[in-house]
């Protein structure tokens, strides 16, 4: 029994000290992910910058934070490595050392035979060969999981942001949206939105226009719930949104970036991505819905001229698609999701007056058949819409039929 307990002994402190031991590896692999990570931004911020960095006189500057975080770099991997050689170099004479110590306080501590635990001493010395080789193993998986340690936290605190004020009802849109007395602040004292009242009918199209700054695209998060209103109240059909599904709201909004998302696949893929109803691959959705919501959008043309037509790889970011094509292309992605308020946040800002023209085309067809809320600097470009709601200085200034708003009211 001495000798079992010797043996447990002996474990629980080789238990300690690799524990510390893989704390510490986990521990420097997180800060090796993270640091790998603000050398990869700082390179990529050098590249986009390049022009402006050596405008300015400031590329000195960027490249000596690289090379300190470089630095860092090469410190942490140097103690992961140190770490690593040391468990792979002692995993024989740990092994060695601890049998000896046994045997040793059996024959001279206790002054017992040896004979005893001959057999029992044989499969410990192989069992702590096994043990150290388990031990290297996951230390090896301490020493690469940081990335995947960091990527995990930030989508569970995406997630749980997202998640956060959930209400439990299924939302539905059939009549209206009624914004009542909604404020917002970024900053304490200063209201991006102040006491803000409006509604959008169902199948209405409606747009956002004022200067920069105006709280237009502020209106837009909180219609999405990307943020939540501090005063007032924001329901559809009388109920609060704040009281649906968070998920289930935002499946009914198409909603369109000033910079659309172009995967690096198909057409197809990038038309259908993330639009599939629940247990329907993409493989099973019908080319003619995707040919169709091209035709809609004005990109039927373009799909003629590849061989390969929806099945065509767009490469990274869209390649070789105009700014206006892409824009059509991400309208067309948010109409196959089926969505009942298409949302388009300054999405023809960056484009020229002719592709700006053949998009607010575009919207202007499809606001037959959609809700269709836009946010733009053009206002002559939205003379089709059924609403105006012009803000300024995070208060509504005026309000209704383009004509009345932009002729009847004084408003430029």
């Amino acid at each position: 029994w001495r000798y079992g307990i010797l043996i447990c002994f002996t474990g629980f402190a080789i238990f300690i000290i690799f524990r510390h031991l893989n704390s510490l590896v986990r521990s420097n692999s997180l800060k090796f992910s993270a640091e790998s990570a603000n050398v990869a931004s700082e390179v990529v911020q050098c590249f986009k910058g390049f022009k402006y960095f050596i405008a300015t006189n400031r590329l000195d500057a960027l490249v000596s934070s690289i090379k300190v975080s470089i630095s860092k770099l090469r410190q942490i991997q140097f103690l992961l490595g140190l770490t690593a050689a040391f468990t792979r170099s002692v995993r024989e004479p740990i092994t060695v050392i601890v049998v000896v110590s046994i045997i040793y306080f059996q024959v001279v501590i206790l002054g017992e035979d040896i004979a005893p635990i001959i057999v029992s001493t044989l499969f410990l010395y192989r069992a702590l060969n096994s043990l150290m080789a388990v031990q290297i193993n996951l230390q090896g998986l301490y020493e690469n999981g940081g990335s995947i340690e960091i990527v995990e936290s930030e989508l569970h605190n995406l997630q749980s942001k997202r998640n956060s004020g959930a209400g439990s009802i299924k939302a539905a849109f059939e009549n209206e949206i009624r914004f009542s007395n909604v404020s917002f602040s970024y900053e304490e004292n200063t209201r991006a939105l102040n006491e803000v009242n409006f509604s959008i009918p169902k199948g209405a199209s409606v747009a956002f226009v004022g200067q920069s700054g105006c709280g237009k695209t502020t209106l837009l998060d909180l219609l999405t719930r990307v943020i939540q209103p501090e005063h007032g109240k924001i329901a559809v059909d009388g109920v609060d949104i704040s009281g649906f599904q968070i998920g289930s709201w935002q499946q009914l909004i198409g909603y369109v970036p000033q910079e659309p998302i172009i995967l690096a696949d198909t057409i197809f893929e990038n038309v259908t991505f993330g639009g599939q109803n629940p247990g329907q691959s993409s493989q099973e959705v019908k080319e003619v819905e995707v040919k169709e919501l091209l035709a809609k959008v004005g990109l039927g043309e373009l799909l003629e001229g590849l061989p390969l037509g929806v099945h065509t790889s767009l490469g990274e970011g869209g390649l070789g698609l105009s700014g206006g094509q892409k824009q059509r292309l991400a309208i067309c992605r948010e109409l196959f999701k089926k969505p009942q308020l298409l949302v388009l946040d300054e999405a023809t800002s960056s484009l020229d007056k002719n592709s700006e023209a053949i998009i607010f085309s575009c919207l202007k067809q499809l606001s037959n058949d959609v809700t269709v809320i836009i946010v733009t600097h053009s206002p002559e470009m939205v003379d089709w819409v059924d609403h105006v709601v012009h803000l300024q200085g995070g208060v509504i200034s005026a309000q209704g039929p383009w004509a009345n708003v932009f002729h009847g009211s004084g408003v430029n």
